[in-house]
Formats: structure tokens, C-alpha cells, sequence
């Protein structure tokens, strides 16, 4: 079966941890942040460990079909 390429809208790319660094840039910003608000450092990796772990957490349990939502009861 032959692809009409005059038919194609979209490509998509998923480029993260491939041509994007996400938990070294995440990182960085985090290391920034903390020093430009209480001038300390050695924060950024942990912190940004963190919120890798709870964002891949959270994005399983979606594509495992629970809800998105935050729950305040929990």
C-alpha cells in the first residue's frame, strides 16, 4: 500500500531524552532557581530526580487508565 505523501499534516517526533535532555536541563533550572532564591546549591539533581519519577509515575498511571485528575482526598 502506497503513501499519497500530499495526504500527510502531521509528523510527529518524540525527541525526548533523544535529542532533548530533559532531566539534565530540568536540572539545571531547578539549581538556578534555588540559588537565585536562597543562594544555596546541590539542589537541582535531587529535586529534578524527584519530579522525573513523579511525572513518569503519573503519566503510567494515565496510560493505565486511571484519571489525570488530581485527587485532594488522596
Amino acid at each position: 500500500m502506497a503513501i499519497d505523501v500530499r495526504e500527510i499534516r502531521v509528523l510527529f517526533f518524540d525527541v525526548l531524552g533523544t535529542v532533548g535532555d530533559e532531566a539534565g536541563s530540568a536540572a539545571d533550572e531547578f539549581e538556578q532557581a534555588i540559588h537565585d532564591a536562597n543562594g544555596q546549591s546541590g539542589h537541582g539533581k535531587p529535586l529534578a530526580a524527584t519530579w522525573l519519577d513523579e511525572s513518569t509515575r503519573r503519566l503510567n498511571s494515565i496510560l493505565a487508565g486511571e484519571s489525570w485528575a488530581l485527587n485532594p482526598a488522596r
